[in-house]
């Protein structure tokens, strides 16, 4: 299925391989990105998935970034990410695979200045619950 998005196709759940990350677009308006193993996400590999975002135009999204196995990413690249002034996504939640990730998780979901909601997870499926959960108090309110 395709999904008409500012004059360029996207493919809904297809991955897109950004080199350190891969991306997907989800229906229900979800911007999933992968850290593959063993990788660092840098300022750089931000700024691809920033690129990805633009030129697809994607907006009013929520993101999901899972980790790969002993996966992270770099001080710069979370300092970037806690003291944005826009807000690209609507809630980001992140899927951790170890306990070094959910420490780096933990703390960056407290000590972020930002106003959307965030929250760190163990599997996709409560990723995905809690984004739906979000959706519906959404809508009814």
């Amino acid at each position: 299925m395709l999904v008409e998005i500012t004059m360029k196709k996207i493919i809904i759940g297809k991955w897109y391989d950004l080199g350190t990350i891969e991306i997907a677009y989800l229906d229900g308006a979800i911007y999933y990105a992968r850290l593959k193993k063993d990788e660092t996400m840098t300022l750089d590999c931000l700024r691809k998935s920033i690129d990805f975002r633009k030129e697809y135009g994607i907006e009013d999204a929520y993101l999901i970034l899972e980790f790969g196995e002993f996966s992270t990413t770099d001080l710069d690249t979370r300092l970037f990410s806690m003291n944005r002034t826009d807000e690209p996504f609507k809630a980001e939640a992140f899927i951790t695979r170890n306990l070094a990730q959910k420490i780096i998780v933990d703390n960056y979901v407290k000590l972020n200045k930002r106003k959307i909601p965030f929250a760190r997870f163990d599997s996709s499926d409560e990723a995905f619950s809690w984004i739906e959960s979000l959706k519906k108090s959404e809508k009814s309110a």
